[in-house]
């Protein structure tokens, strides 16, 4: 049975660890911008009558559009913290390729070694 690793190509990995960890920042920095803003007044007759405006559809649509909103602001912090874990996981699982493939070789060139210094017979006698 060959298996997945046996013919994945590691050799791209650094940068897409990079991306995913890069891109679970972007998700990070998405999210704290998704809280809700206040109106500020303005200056003069019409930006007080702006922020009049704005004062009220806000009062008038918080029942409908508040908790969709809190909704999405918990899927949002869901999601940047899963691709948080989800990028530090990924790059634990490459460091331990790694540790494993130099431990591989390093076992390998012992077995080499062993097998030209002293050749044996199938029963485990020297010839």
């Amino acid at each position: 049975m060959s298996h997945v690793w046996a013919t994945t190509d590691f050799s791209n990995r650094d940068m897409s660890t990079n991306q995913l960890d890069a891109r679970a920042q972007r998700l990070h920095r998405l999210w704290l911008t998704m809280a809700p803003t206040h109106a500020q007044p303005r200056s003069g007759l019409r930006g007080r009558v702006v922020f009049r405006m704005q004062v009220l559809v806000r009062r008038l649509t918080y029942w409908y559009v508040e908790p969709r909103m809190e909704a999405q602001r918990e899927i949002d912090a869901e999601l940047a913290r899963f691709a948080t874990e989800t990028a530090a996981a990924l790059d634990a699982a490459l460091r331990e390729i790694d540790r494993l493939a130099d431990l591989t070789d390093r076992l390998q060139r012992q077995l080499a070694a062993t097998s030209q210094g002293g050749r044996t017979t199938r029963e485990g006698s020297p010839t």
